[in-house]
């Protein structure tokens, strides 16, 4: 019974996706859809992707593949290829697409779920970005390595904590938060980036100081962020009012990097 039900209720997130433009209704059917995993599923949406691109309907076709990242993030990346700008496609040969983004990243990888696919190695290009980017290389990928669901994706972060660009730091640190998030909270709490998220408490940007309380307290370190509060001055009045709410379990969630996220 919960089998056959599971089946009605994808077959139903699949027409909602294929009949409908409502931004709810996708995001609705995407939470069904990619935490499914049945053979037939795949192909009717490989064979939606494909359909989307041939109509122009980028919108539907980056759900689509997004989805399919999902569902499988060691799937053969070349259903995707083409995307790819000519003359790098090469029909059949999905490291091509690996090939890509080791040199551009492109914006909006995380919307189409190159972010999850494991064969095309992004925690290893996005290492390579944040070592030898520009700044907005290196914020581009400092802000999709928590989209990785990788956790070696820590140790590329921990660098990045201490960019020398304030942007970068920042979603250096809402990355961290999101891995833990993730299911990643063990290795979070064994690995250095957790140390280093309590040096941020002391450093000078507002802002990264409060998402470094944010992650710290969410995972169990109310002291470390309490010691920071009350070595705020008077002068630090906003500072002091954000750590105290922080402090009440008042933490706003992490923007989505996708609209089917939970």
């Amino acid at each position: 019974m919960g089998s056959t039900t599971s089946d009605a209720n994808e077959q139903q997130a699949l027409d909602r996706i294929a009949s409908s433009t409502s931004e709810e209704d996708w995001r609705e059917a995407a939470v069904v859809l990619s935490s499914g995993s049945g053979a037939e599923v795949d192909h009717e949406l490989l064979a939606m992707f494909h359909t989307a691109l041939d109509r122009g309907e980028d919108s539907r076709a980056e759900l689509v593949s997004r989805i399919l990242a999902e569902r499988d993030p060691d799937r053969d990346p070349s259903y995707a290829e083409r995307l790819l700008p000519e003359p790098v496609a090469e029909p059949g040969r999905g490291e091509r697409l690996a090939e890509w983004l080791v040199g551009e990243i492109p914006p909006g990888a995380e919307e189409w779920g190159f972010t999850r696919l494991r064969r095309l190695e992004p925690v290893k290009h996005y290492a390579g970005q944040l070592r030898d980017g520009a700044s907005t290389a290196r914020l581009l990928a400092a802000g999709n390595l928590g989209d990785t669901a990788d956790a070696d994706a820590f140790d590329v972060l921990l660098p990045a904590l201490s960019d020398r660009s304030r942007n970068v730091r920042f979603a250096a640190v809402q990355s961290v938060r999101r891995l833990a998030e993730a299911g990643f909270a063990e290795e979070y709490s064994g690995h250095a980036v957790r140390q280093r998220l309590a040096e941020l408490l002391s450093e000078d940007d507002r802002l990264v100081r409060v998402a470094a309380a944010r992650t710290l307290f969410l995972f169990g370190d109310e002291a470390l962020v309490a010691e920071a509060l009350s070595r705020t001055t008077w002068s630090q009045r906003k500072l002091k009012r954000e750590l105290e709410a922080v402090l009440r379990g008042d933490v706003p969630p992490l923007p989505k990097m996708w609209i089917g996220e939970r």
